[in-house]
């Protein structure tokens, strides 16, 4: 895939696919999963599905060992495995594909269970729903899921700009930190001005720091920034 066709692409699974032929870290690929479960959570209300979700993203920077993540995934085996509620089942299973415990790690089946599940619970809201309706609900997480895998692995997998260390001011390291743990990147226009500050004159770097695209936990700038890969 050429770095235009990556830019362009708007199936999130092939942009996943060719993300893992290309040797990007596992760790990358369950944050950008990570990301797209989130933004299908408006509509499940249940608390445990942001427990869990919070749970798989401290397992990936390694704060939660295996033992305890597969444990606090049994009650999803269990879903799967009892399947009364499409949606239950689709979100649980999106939780398993994301940590490999109980299904296969394919990051990349995130996509369609979230899919799935959002059309369902929306056309069970009450309104008129058609299945092209439906469709369309199915798709429109495509964009977002497209853009939070852009985020994270970068214009292109592993052709991302080098950091200089001279750029890791305290002020880049504390911004990046800050917008790392908070999950709040409203502040990446203020990083961009640190790193020119620090003399960081590259423009791919920069201009990520102050478009208007999606940032999410991963990014390829504030995880260079803070180390990590």
């Amino acid at each position: 895939m050429t770095e235009d066709e990556w830019l362009s692409c708007s199936h999130p699974t092939l942009l996943f696919s060719t993300a893992r032929k290309s040797g990007v870290a596992d760790r990358k690929l369950i944050l950008a999963g990570c990301a797209i479960y989130r933004s299908v959570l408006e509509v499940f209300v249940g608390v445990h599905w942001r427990r869990i979700i919070e749970l798989v993203e401290r397992w990936a920077d390694g704060d939660v060992d295996d033992v305890v993540m597969s444990g606090a995934t049994e009650r999803y085996r269990a879903a799967v495995r009892c399947p009364q509620d499409y949606n239950e089942v689709t979100m649980a299973s999106a939780v398993l594909h994301l940590t490999g415990t109980g299904e296969e790690f394919q990051p990349d089946e995130v996509v369609s269970c979230c899919g799935r599940a959002y059309a369902r619970a929306l056309a069970g809201s009450g309104a008129a729903w058609s299945p092209t309706r439906m469709d369309d609900h199915f798709y429109g997480v495509w964009p977002g899921a497209c853009a939070a895998i852009r985020d994270v692995v970068g214009p292109l997998p592993l052709r991302r700009p080098p950091v200089d260390p001279y750029w890791l001011t305290s002020t880049v390291v504390a911004l990046a930190r800050t917008m790392y743990d908070s999950r709040d990147f409203t502040a990446m226009p203020i990083l961009g001005d640190a790193l020119e500050d620090a003399n960081c004159n590259d423009a791919e770097v920069l201009s990520h720091c102050r478009g208007e695209g999606t940032h999410v936990r991963g990014c390829w700038v504030v995880d260079g920034l803070m180390g990590l890969g």
